[in-house]
Formats: structure tokens, sequence, C-alpha cells
């Protein structure tokens, strides 16, 4: 699990887009792991990625530990669950914020639990310039394409 851009106060519509490229980013490097043998191991891979409010804390009296919880989670994790091996997919939320720098191929998964289904979309392919069309500097990520012919 991994969170990103959690802000005590209200975050702005650019720091949510920013932290989804931020999970993008991170998502795309664990499915290129992939490619590296591990003897006869095969490793495979999922991400789901959601953006939203979450609530977060630390809990214990005398071990300490710092927790995230709510819809958010849960529903990344059900993006993780439903997703293709070694591949990364996210929500509607995550695609409107994102759809500048992703090229993405949609899909509709059953959500456990419940009886609805959910628009979802599988990342295809990272643009060179994976900033956020309001931030004044640039990130630059490549994704080999070869990384996800093996998973279709």
């Amino acid at each position: 699990m991994a969170v990103s851009n959690l802000r005590v106060a209200e975050s702005s519509p650019e720091d949510a887009q920013e932290g989804a490229l931020t999970m993008l980013k991170l998502g795309s490097s664990i499915v290129d792991l992939k490619d590296y043998s591990l003897g006869s191991t095969e490793v495979n891979f999922r991400v789901g990625i959601h953006t939203g409010t979450l609530v977060s804390g630390v809990i214990g009296l005398t071990k300490f530990s710092f927790d995230v919880w709510g819809d958010t989670v849960n529903i990344a994790s059900r993006m993780e669950s439903t997703s293709l091996s070694n591949r990364i997919q996210v929500t509607q939320q995550t695609y409107d914020l994102t759809k500048h720098a992703i090229k993405y191929s949609a899909r509709t998964v059953h959500i456990k639990g419940s009886r609805k289904l959910m628009n979802t979309y599988l990342v295809e392919e990272v643009h060179k310039d994976i900033s956020s069309p309001a931030s004044s500097t640039s990130s630059t990520y490549s994704l080999r394409k070869d990384a996800w012919a093996r998973s279709l």
C-alpha cells in the first residue's frame, strides 16, 4: 500500500493530479520489475490506483503504527485485486486527472461485495512528458512497450 500527497488541509485539484501521476510512475516501476529474472521464479504484479479522500492516523499505545482508512483505500484495493497480471488499473477519478499523460484502455469490472459494475481503465502507454499541465516542472518517464506485451 502506498499513499501520495497526503495532506492535513484540503488538497487542490493540482495536488490530486500530481499525486495520481506520482502513483502511476511508481506503479509503472513496480510492473517493470517483472522483467528481472529471479532464476526460474516468475514474478507477477497487479497495481490498483484510486484518487480520493481518506482518513489517516497513528494507532497503538505501546507500539505505534501509522495507517489509512476509508472508501478510497478500499476502492484502490479492489482496483488491484481485479487488475490483470502485470498491469495498472485505475478508477474514473484517477483517469480524469491523468488522461492527458497516459493512454488507457477502458474495461468494466465487477466489484466484490456488491452487485455494481465499475468502469475502470488499464494503463497502455505513458507519454514521455508525464508532468501535470499545471506544473511548471516537467518529470520525464518512459515506459517500455514490451513490458506490456506478455500480459495481454
